[in-house]
């Protein structure tokens, strides 16, 4: 591949990643059909795991 189609390459790849959606809607979904059917139990110490994580606790 020469240096053109590298860099065409590299800006096709920077617009699917700036058009790609933050929210993954299929999860959204997912979790929204679960807490409906009052079925939706999140495992707490994950939760609890990734609140204290090191990026959380050090401005603690």
């Amino acid at each position: 591949m020469d240096i053109s189609g590298t860099v065409k390459l590299m800006q096709d790849i920077q617009k699917a990643v700036a058009e790609a959606p933050d929210v993954r809607m299929d999860k959204v979904r997912e979790v929204e059909t679960k807490i409906e059917k009052g079925i939706y139990k999140p495992d707490l110490t994950v939760v609890a795991d990734r609140l204290l994580s090191p990026s959380i606790s050090d401005r603690i």
